[in-house]
């Protein structure tokens, strides 16, 4: 699905891309019960990379508030 992001892709939303999304979407809501942010409280930033990607999520009080990730390119 994330390749569907590369410079000069050609953008086709396969029913394979539909049905990655919406497990993505049940894991992230579902099972780590993402919550919004509360401001006053303090936050955890967990982080990871490898030699194709990066990726971390903001923590609070256990619950995942909010994530990123990519692909690095060939120069990264």
């Amino acid at each position: 699905m994330s390749n569907l992001l590369n410079k000069n892709q050609c953008w086709d939303w396969s029913r394979e891309c539909q049905l990655t999304f919406d497990k993505l979407r049940r894991v992230v809501t579902v099972y780590f019960g993402a919550k919004i942010a509360d401001f006053e409280k303090s936050f955890e930033e967990h982080i990871d990379a490898s030699d194709k990607a990066v990726g971390g999520v903001l923590v609070q009080e256990g619950h995942l508030v909010a994530f990123e990730s990519r692909k690095l390119s060939e120069a990264e």
